[in-house]
């Protein structure tokens, strides 16, 4: 068996890069593993990387060492893969797929890793990419890109440049305009300030936003927060953090969650969308679960 273990050197600021990689070897050697270390060099790189081992058919552990969207890239390799089971070293800023986990703290341990075992999750493809964790459009979307660009203009650290992203869009008009419809023909004709379609519970590095959210259940999870004042909008973001947002106290009727297998979304123009922190644009979203189709690898908890 070989361990192929992908490092992002940009995720989480590029810092400790040279520590993990430390890390990696001393472990595997300490106990004879047949492992190798892959630094990605531009955009798409982890992705070409999983298809050589793909076609190779070499039973293969491969970590995604990087954030959520660093995930994202290795799994698009061969997700379905019979001969390859794929695992996350968090290394990014956000870090929130692992959040999905009782055991998180074990995703850092690479001997937990290492003697971790398999099992079946879901992903979802959105117009014929893939996706693991969660699809946001709108308000969410928006700050992320703003953080992004802040971060390439000013040498300040993620975390502040996403707390600087998110005031500047919290004070621009806030909105877009979508129709959705789900799997059972019920539609959502409406302005909104954001949606996100979720597999996993977390994004924005903790905010519970999909609390029904189960990686092997076979549905994604819909959260449409309609287009309201900033003042509403504010009364419900430390519940919309801790996961309490669709609790009966709140009464939150601007909040609508839903559960289905598939879902498509239309836009007057094209409009931003954001899958595992990457984002696109289109007119149009296709999105459909894949149940159970995602070999993964559950750290050994210790």
């Amino acid at each position: 068996m070989k361990h192929i273990f992908i490092i992002n050197p940009a995720a989480g600021g590029g810092l400790e890069i040279a520590s993990l990689e430390a890390k990696i070897s001393e472990t595997c050697e300490a106990r004879s593993i047949d492992y190798v270390i892959h630094r990605t060099e531009v955009a798409g790189d982890a992705t070409a990387f999983v298809r050589q081992f793909a076609e190779e058919s070499i039973p293969a552990r491969i970590y995604a060492c990087g954030g959520d969207g660093t995930l994202n890239e290795v799994i698009s390799g061969a997700p379905t893969a019979p001969h390859l089971a794929f695992g996350l070293i968090p290394h990014g800023t956000g870090n929130d797929f692992h959040r999905n986990f009782e055991n998180g703290d074990a995703f850092f341990d690479i001997d937990a890793q290492l003697d971790g075992e398999i099992h079946p999750i879901d992903f979802f493809s959105c117009n014929g990419n893939y996706g693991i964790n969660m699809i946001n459009i709108g308000f969410d979307c928006d700050v992320v890109e703003r953080t992004s660009l802040l971060q390439k203009k000013y040498p300040i650290p993620r975390k502040m440049a996403y707390i600087a992203g998110l005031v500047q869009i919290f004070f621009r008009r806030i909105g877009v305009r979508f129709r959705l419809e789900l799997a059972d023909g019920e539609k959502f004709d409406k302005n909104m300030t954001l949606s996100l379609v979720a597999n996993g519970s977390f994004c924005g590095g903790g905010f519970k936003t999909a609390p029904l959210a189960s990686l092997n259940d076979g549905l994604l999870d819909v959260c449409i927060i309609d287009r309201v004042s900033r003042a509403k909008f504010l009364s419900a973001v430390g519940a919309y953090k801790k996961g309490e947002h669709l609790d009966e106290k709140h009464h939150f009727d601007f909040i609508s969650y839903r559960q289905t297998p598939s879902l498509r979304i239309k836009f007057p123009k094209p409009q931003k969308y954001c899958v595992d922190g990457q984002i696109d644009l289109a007119k149009e979203l296709k999105i459909e679960v894949l149940p159970s189709a995602l070999r993964f690898i559950y750290p050994k908890n210790k």
